[in-house]
């Protein structure tokens, strides 16, 4: 009997792609190319970080690093931000365009990551403030923002599926959209 070889079995699916349903932002918070993904996990919780066309990458394929993911925005900094109790209660209210983070490239340019739903803050991704390139190198896993606990998903945000996104990407670039340096 001969053995079987790793491309004779179908690849199996990935956490992500059999415990969430992905969701894509184009232009979040109103900002051309500040993609953002929403992991929906049948637990309701939402996962938020950014997606590969973000222009992050852009500047990280130019030779800059991310220096910073500061979560102190405004009065109040996101990452000492608790919940507690069996509910979660005390969670910081988001809307849809609330900034959670900025992260700061070595060449100066900053971008804010806004939530892209209405819920509480349940928790960030301290691990970003240890080691920022997590953003880069592991996006959809280990480099996520924040987890937010949505209060009604199907109508706080256009969210759209990755075949729309692609197709809304591909007419960006058919369009000729600048990528924006930072802001």
């Amino acid at each position: 009997m001969s053995q079987a070889t790793s491309s004779q079995w179908p690849r199996s699916a990935s956490l992500i792609e059999r415990y969430f349903k992905t969701y894509y932002l184009a232009d979040a918070g109103g900002v051309p190319y500040q993609d953002i993904y929403l992991h929906a996990h049948s637990n309701g919780l939402i996962i938020v970080g950014i997606t590969k066309n973000h222009p992050i990458f852009s500047r990280i394929a130019q030779g800059a690093t991310i220096t910073k993911v500061d979560f102190d925005i405004g009065r109040q900094d996101r990452s000492k931000h608790r919940v507690h109790g069996r509910f979660k209660k005390g969670g910081l209210q988001l809307s849809p365009d609330t900034v959670i983070c900025m992260i700061t490239t070595s060449d100066g340019m900053g971008y804010k990551v806004v939530s892209g739903c209405r819920g509480s803050l349940l928790e960030v991704n301290h691990r970003l403030q240890e080691d920022p390139t997590l953003l880069t190198r592991k996006p959809e896993t280990e480099g996520f923002i924040a987890i937010i606990n949505p209060r009604d998903v199907a109508q706080d945000y256009a969210a759209l599926t990755l075949a729309q996104y692609e197709a809304r990407c591909a007419d960006r670039v058919a369009r000729g959209v600048p990528v924006p340096p930072g802001s």
